[in-house]
C-alpha cells in the first residue's frame, strides 16, 4: 500500500467509504489518456477543447485532477475506464456490463 492509498483511508471517517474508482492505479500515466475521446467529452460538456483550457493556463493534469479522474499525475480506476487508450493493459481480468 503506498502513501497515497494510506492517506486516504486514513483521513476516511466513519460515514466515509472508500470506492475502488477513486484509487490511483499503479503504473498508470497521464499518458495513458486517450485525447480524442477525452477531448470529444470535454466539449460534449463545457462546449470547449482541451486547447481553449489551455489557453486559459489549465494543464492537461490540473484538467484531470479536478474532475476526479486522476491524482499526482496517475489515472484513478474511474479515468482508465473512461479514457484510457488501453485500459486492457491495466484491467486483464475485467468484464464491462452496461446496463440501461
Amino acid at each position: 500500500m503506498d502513501t497515497v492509498e494510506l492517506s486516504k483511508i486514513i483521513s476516511l471517517g466513519e460515514s466515509s467509504s472508500l470506492y475502488a474508482e477513486e484509487m490511483p492505479i499503479k503504473g498508470s500515466t497521464i499518458e495513458d489518456i486517450d485525447l480524442e475521446q477525452f477531448n470529444l467529452f470535454l466539449y460534449r460538456k463545457y462546449q470547449k477543447y482541451l486547447d481553449e483550457f489551455k489557453k486559459d493556463n489549465v494543464s492537461l493534469e490540473q484538467l484531470l485532477a479536478n474532475l476526479n479522474l486522476a491524482i499526482d499525475g496517475m489515472f484513478l480506476l474511474s479515468g482508465l475506464l473512461l479514457f484510457s487508450k488501453k485500459g486492457s493493459i491495466f484491467f486483464r481480468n475485467f468484464q464491462y456490463s452496461v446496463f440501461q
